[in-house]
């Protein structure tokens, strides 16, 4: 078995990082690139990649560490081989193992825990044993290989030179007549450098031939490792085949002992059965007395619920009649007293539509007097101006005609100013609120202005007229 820790060169107790260090060194010391890809670089490089995979895992170097042995040149000396003696105090040798031997599962597995420890490094060797089986006939064919080349191109030569020879030999009377043959420059030139390549090749082989079959030396105790190995499988499979048949009895045994054990089981599982049904049974019987005195329990129960539910119905219907009869006589009060509401708001309104209707009929009355009154005061006017021009011609004659002219003209102007200022007293828009007939007739009398001939007209009382004076005697000239 190999050991890895020489392999790359750490103690036992070497960390992670000790390891991944010694893995680099030891690759870049094997790798093949840098041997010129030599067979026993090759096998180096592997241990060290075998080796780093196994310690740089921690569950795999524990199982390794538990199994480790010195490592040895030949493994298959006395130290790792597995023992073949008969010493009865070893209890490892084949000659000593026989199943009958043992009788106890504990037995049968401490024998499987030993024969496991005892071909544990034996297993570990089998991929190793296999690659070098692999490498000795690899080397052997290539060789043979080479040597087979080698062969091929002696051949060649052999032929050439014999395809020379033909080429300038004759017979003894063609040499007499013709002479000797001599072939062209360009031939030989040509003959002699393959025949220099040839010989460069044939060394070159030889060279070859000589390196691997100095390797295949090294690999001369190969097969013999090889049939050792499989000697030594052969008495592991059998110490496991004899392993497998005491299982199998065992196994029988134990087949047979579970089979009692069943049956007395059964017998046992059902005594236990027909006294749990016995149980049941009176089980089921109390519980059948227990349900029928819980279901007349639940039976009175349920009548007193519903009895409650319906009295509790009872009262919560008459409290909603109650409140149903309450809430109609209050919607009753309420549109009673909607309706009364509306009857007072309708009466107010036809008593306002019959104001607005009367103080429309006096506005309309007053404007038609007022006309009336506007078309009486024009009548006068008329009147008094005939009167004035009447005066006027008749004193024509009287007066200066140019005072009376400026009497007339500033007349006149006072006429058109006091126009003016009656139009401006008379009233706009709205008349103001209805004069009743008590009020007309409760009006002062008109009374003639002594000061003045003209009507006397006086607005107060926010433009209402109050006091209309027309002299009696204008009155009866505008008629």
């Amino acid at each position: 078995m190999q050991d890895h820790y020489v392999i790359l060169g750490i103690s036992v107790t070497a960390t992670g990082e000790e390891i991944k260090q010694a893995y680099k060194k030891a690759a870049l010391r094997t790798h093949p690139d840098k041997n010129n890809n030599s067979q026993s670089a090759n096998e180096e490089f592997k241990k060290v990649n075998a080796a780093y995979e196994c310690l740089s895992d921690p569950i795999k170097r524990k199982g390794y560490d538990r199994i480790r042995k010195p490592s040895t040149s030949n493994p298959f000396t006395s130290s790792s081989r597995p023992s073949n003696t008969t010493n009865p105090s070893q209890g490892t040798s084949y000659s000593s193992y026989d199943p009958r031997n043992y009788s106890t599962p504990r037995d049968i597995l401490e024998e499987e825990v030993r024969l496991s420890q005892k071909w544990r490094s034996h297993n570990l060797q089998k991929v190793g044993m296999e690659a070098r089986k692999k490498t000795y006939h690899d080397m052997k064919e290539k060789i043979a290989d080479l040597k087979r080349q080698m062969d091929r191109v002696q051949e060649e030569m052999k032929k050439r030179e014999e395809e020379r020879k033909f080429k300038t030999t004759r017979t003894w009377l063609g040499s007499m007549v013709w002479g000797e043959v001599v072939l062209p420059k360009e031939e030989v030139n040509w003959y002699e450098e393959v025949e220099r390549e040839s010989l460069m090749k044939l060394n070159s082989l030889r060279i070859k031939i000589s390196k691997e079959e100095t390797e295949f030396k090294r690999m001369e105790s190969y097969p013999s490792q090889w049939e050792e190995w499989k000697r030594q499988d052969g008495i592991r499979q059998r110490e496991e085949d004899n392993l497998k048949v005491k299982k199998e009895r065992r196994k029988a045994a134990d087949q047979a002992e579970a089979k009692r054990k069943a049956e007395e089981e059964q017998r046992e599982r059902e005594r236990k059965t027909r006294e749990e049904a016995e149980k049941a049974r009176k089980a089921r019987a109390e519980a059948q007395a227990r349900a029928r005195a819980e279901s007349l329990r639940k039976a009175q129960e349920e009548r007193r619920k519903r009895e409650e539910e319906a009295e509790r119905l009872r009262k919560e219907q008459e409290e909603a009649e109650r409140l149903r009869k309450e809430r109609e006589e209050a919607e009753r009060v309420r549109r009673w007293q909607m309706e009364a509401e509306k009857l007072r708001k309708k009466h107010e309104e036809a008593k306002r539509y019959r104001e607005m209707q009367e103080a429309e009929k006096l506005r309309k009355a007053e404007e038609e007097h007022e006309k009336i009154y506007q078309k009486h005061v024009e009548g006068r006017e008329r009147a008094r101006e005939q009167a004035r021009e009447q005066a006027r011609r008749e004193a024509q004659d009287k007066v200066n005609p140019q005072e009376d002219v400026e009497n007339i003209v500033q007349e006149r102007e006072e006429y058109i100013k006091g126009t003016k200022r009656q139009r401006q007293q008379k009233p706009r828009g709205n008349s103001g609120p209805p004069r009743s007939r008590q009020a007309r007739l409760s009006r002062p009398p008109r009374t003639q202005n002594p000061s003045s001939s003209r009507p006397q007209v006086i607005c107060t009382h926010q433009n209402y007229w109050r006091k209309i004076d027309i002299s009696s005697e204008d009155y009866q000239g505008m008629c």
